[in-house]
């Protein structure tokens, strides 16, 4: 009875380890791209996240998937992160995705560039991604 208790406790402190978002955040700010996916894809399924939360495992998966030149898997990762919107959450991952499709889907990328800078002025004060998008929607207006 005891060694099933325990083979319990050891599993579950696996596997809520492997789906922690601050060890994911750790791990992301090490540079260790494979293990932070991992760890960020294991923690945006958990169903006790907010979902300000979910959207940080989500971008974050994404941006650790472009640092090993994944962009599928990241823009796969960006379109979890952006549905639904969140307010004050998914503006970096509308920007981001915008980024990524923008070479071969301009139209979609200017929708996206416009929705991350109207929220981020809205939202967060005209934080990031504000700026960065509102450059691209110039640029991209211009190159038209």
């Amino acid at each position: 009875m005891r060694a099933a208790l325990l083979l319990l406790v050891i599993a579950g402190s696996c596997a809520s380890q492997l789906g922690d978002l601050p060890d994911a955040d750790k791990t992301f700010a090490a540079g260790a791209w494979h293990q932070a996916i991992t760890r960020y894809d294991a923690a945006a399924r958990r169903p006790e996240l907010t979902p300000a939360e979910r959207v940080h495992a989500w971008t974050n998966a994404g941006l650790a998937c472009e640092k090993i030149h994944a962009p599928e898997a990241a823009r796969l990762r960006y379109e979890h992160a952006i549905d639904p919107e969140i307010p004050t959450a998914s503006e970096a991952a509308l920007y981001y995705l915008a980024e990524l499709i923008r070479d071969r889907d301009s139209a979609r990328a200017l929708n996206l560039y416009y929705r991350a800078a109207a929220s981020a002025e809205k939202n967060l004060a005209r934080e990031f991604p504000y700026r960065n998008a509102t450059d691209r929607i110039l640029q991209l207006s211009m190159s038209r």
